[in-house]
């Protein structure tokens, strides 16, 4: 891909994007972390070359009381890899996320160093916590 192009996507991902790690209790009461990145807007032409870059799913927003009164709401969303993927693609460009950029690819590094059917051990889930929170004071403007 161009560098044009990963600027323009790194803009409109610098504005209209979202960088988080979600956190989620599984029905055994284990708690599992991803990294997920999403775009929402009323452009769908522009989502949809995303995803045919960088893949990842697409859908509609059905319920949103300020940002979808026309429905014409969509939703691009990556996780894992991709996400990390697309991250690193765009980074260079970045002027709003980086640093937030700069943990969610610390974050999915980590998670591809352990094996999906081993167990996590107790400090490689401590980590992921402590990520989980620093992510979540960057977005409310704390600082690293």
């Amino acid at each position: 891909m161009e560098a044009k192009e990963l600027a323009y996507f790194a803009g409109l991902f610098d504005g209209e994007g979202c960088i988080h790690i979600r956190k989620t209790k599984t029905k055994l009461l284990k708690v599992t972390y991803g990294l997920v990145c999403k775009i929402s807007m009323c452009n769908f032409p522009i989502l949809e070359q995303l995803q045919q870059a960088f893949g990842g799913s697409l859908h509609k927003e059905r319920e949103h009381q300020y940002s979808n009164k026309h429905n014409k709401l969509w939703t691009w969303t990556l996780s894992c890899i991709k996400a990390r993927d697309f991250i690193t693609a765009i980074l260079p460009f970045l002027r709003i996320k980086n640093t937030e950029a700069d943990l969610a690819i610390k974050f999915q590094m980590g998670k591809a160093r352990t094996h999906r059917n081993i167990p996590k051990t107790e400090a490689s889930l401590d980590i992921e916590e402590a990520q989980y929170i620093l992510m979540r004071n960057l977005k409310q403007g704390g600082m690293v």
